[in-house]
């Protein structure tokens, strides 16, 4: 069994500068269900929000390394391995390939 500890304070949460909606106390720095954000991409996206949010550069390293851990666990059933075969991919894309505009319906 593996287990972790999020002590990524996420801006988003606690300062008005990085979005809107209600800020949590000072004494909470990462709070149930705020790896979600970290573990889908959130902050490497790029297309339209229905809300004001932006995310500082550490929150988005941090995502992608999250993403890699979670990934190599998945493939290989190790944490610690490199780089998986998902985030090689992942990786080598540009922002124009995963823009919002190349995933028109046919």
């Amino acid at each position: 069994m593996y287990l972790y500890y999020m002590t990524q304070k996420m801006r988003l949460f606690h300062d008005e500068e990085y979005g809107d909606g209600k800020k949590k106390p000072a004494f909470c720095e990462a709070d149930h269900t705020d790896d979600r954000l970290l573990t889908f991409g959130v902050p490497m996206a790029n297309g339209k929000s229905n809300f004001r949010v932006k995310f500082t550069e550490e929150e988005t390293e941090l995502s992608k390394q999250w993403i890699n851990y979670i990934c190599n666990f998945a493939e290989t059933g190790q944490v610690f391995k490199v780089v998986s075969s998902v985030t090689k991919k992942m990786n080598s894309r540009t922002k124009s390939d995963v823009s919002p505009r190349n995933y028109r319906r046919s």
